[in-house]
Order: C-alpha cells, then sequence, then structure tokens
C-alpha cells in the first residue's frame, strides 16, 4: 500500500508539469491562447507540417538508428574482451560516460573541422595541398561527427550493460552447452549470445535511439543545418525574433513530444508482454 501511494505521488509531482507544459503547448499552437491569439486556427499546424518538421524527424530518426546500430555492434564485439576484467579494466568504460556531450561536441570539432587538428597534420604530412582541401566532416548532411560523437558516447554504456546480461544470464554456460550439442563457435554466437543481447536490450536501445533524436548540444555544432535536427528546428522556430514563429515551435514540441511518448509506451508494453511471456 505504501509502495502504490509512493508511486502515485511520484506520478503526481512528475506528471502534472509535463502534461500542463504539452497542454499549453498544443493551445498556443491553436491560437487559443499566447501572444498572438486570436481565437482558434489550425493555420499554424499547417506551416508545421509545411515548415520542415516531418525532414527533421525523419532525419533525427536516421542519426538515432545509425548511431544505435553502429553502437550495438561494436559494444557487441568489444564487450568480451571487458567481461572478465573487474576493477580498472572496466573502470576505463567509465571515462567516456563522464564527459558531457558538449564537451565531446567541442573536442570533435576542434579534431575533425576544416582547420583541425587532423587537416593540419594531413597538411603537414603533404596529404593535402592547403587545409581547406580536407573534405567536409563538420556540419555535413550526413551528420557523420554527430553519430561519432554519440557512439563515442553510447558504446562504452552498450559494453557496460552487455556484461551484465551476459553474467547474469549465464552465456558463457549456454554457449558451453551449444557447443557439446556441436555448434561451431559461429553458430553459438549468432544462435545464443546475439539473441539474448539484442532481446535483453530492445527497449533500452529504443530509449537511447529517443535520446539521441532529440539531443540539441551535439548537432547545435556539428550537425546539418539543411536538414536540421528536430530539436535545433524546434528552438531555432522558438527564438527567432518573428512572434508567428512560436506557435509553430509550440505545435512542433507538443507533436515530437506526442511521437516520443507513443515509441516509449508501445517499447514498454512490448517488454512487459515479453516479461510476462517468459514466465
Amino acid at each position: 500500500m505504501k509502495k502504490s501511494i509512493l508511486i502515485a505521488l511520484f506520478l503526481i509531482i512528475s506528471g502534472i508539469p509535463v502534461v500542463a507544459g504539452l497542454v499549453y503547448a498544443f493551445l498556443y499552437s491553436l491560437g487559443i491562447i499566447g501572444v498572438l491569439s486570436k481565437g482558434m486556427t489550425f493555420q499554424y499546424w499547417n506551416e508545421i507540417l509545411s515548415s520542415g518538421f516531418i525532414m527533421s524527424l525523419l532525419y533525427s530518426l536516421f542519426i538515432g538508428i545509425i548511431t544505435i546500430i553502429i553502437s550495438f555492434f561494436l559494444a557487441y564485439f568489444i564487450y568480451p574482451l571487458f567481461k572478465d576484467r573487474f576493477g580498472r579494466g572496466q573502470l576505463i568504460l567509465f571515462v567516456p560516460l563522464s564527459i558531457p556531450p558538449m564537451v565531446w561536441a567541442f573536442f570533435h570539432y576542434l579534431i575533425f573541422t576544416g582547420g583541425g587538428f587532423i587537416s593540419r597534420l594531413s597538411y603537414q604530412l603533404g596529404l593535402i595541398n592547403v587545409p581547406g582541401d580536407f573534405p567536409v566532416l563538420v556540419n555535413d548532411n550526413l551528420g557523420s561527427i554527430v553519430i561519432l560523437t554519440h557512439v563515442v558516447m553510447a558504446f562504452p554504456f552498450f559494453v557496460l550493460y552487455f556484461i551484465r546480461v551476459h553474467n547474469s544470464e549465464k552465456i558463457d554456460s549456454l554457449i558451453t552447452l551449444a557447443k557439446n550439442f556441436g555448434a561451431s563457435n559461429l553458430e553459438a554466437g549468432l544462435k545464443v549470445r546475439f539473441p539474448i543481447l539484442f532481446i535483453k536490450s530492445k527497449v533500452l536501445l529504443i530509449l537511447y535511439l529517443v535520446f539521441v533524436a532529440g539531443s540539441y548540444e551535439v548537432p547545435l555544432l556539428l550537425g546539418s543545418q539543411s536538414p536540421r535536427m528536430i530539436t535545433v528546428f524546434i528552438l531555432d522556430k522558438m527564438q527567432r525574433f518573428d512572434l508567428s514563429d512560436k506557435p509553430v515551435a509550440y505545435g512542433s514540441a507538443f507533436l515530437y513530444a506526442l511521437i516520443v511518448l507513443i515509441i516509449v509506451l508501445f517499447s514498454l508494453k512490448k517488454s512487459v508482454k515479453a516479461d510476462d511471456g517468459r514466465i
């Protein structure tokens, strides 16, 4: 009973401000409230759907999906090297996690920009004629350095998570059992280790996808301005001097939050069903 009360209290304290903010943003986007309020209108929602919101959302999901795929497989192949190393062996994985995203963004900007460290080193080695010949990596349309920055922050986390799952699910024993039945190392990895790690981390992968897609500091400094990631798109609309863009920003924020909420609830529901099925 006490636990239920605490959970309800937590939901009230954390949920009411979020719901209130979403309702305010929705009403603002309809012109019902706000500085430009002149009565209910769908004009701003037409602008949302035609002003690049969908492109920014798809671009953000693209960056997030590529980041998750690279981070997952990188951690998958690296974590066996750390699973038997306790103490200092695994402590090094916490170093990238302790560095804020903005610091990583500035670091990669200084390394990969046209006038950065690698460009100047390439010039000194005679690989390029002038530093300006260095390929454009920062602020490119593919978001390559944005992806790299998030991968550097994500894969150590997945390595630590895979180590925990590996030990809790006794994957070593399962692989040994599979080999006793004639499975090769490759077959044991593909049919035992990979499915367990993937199933156990599905919800985590989706949540981290949402985190990457909704990041702000890294794409602001390293990302493309056309298309822009969704948070940069929304903040740009919000901070403009043109007040007519504010309802568009509020509506975009509401729609994005609604999409994220649906994704998270769907993934959690699938996770609960999977756990019930195993029980």
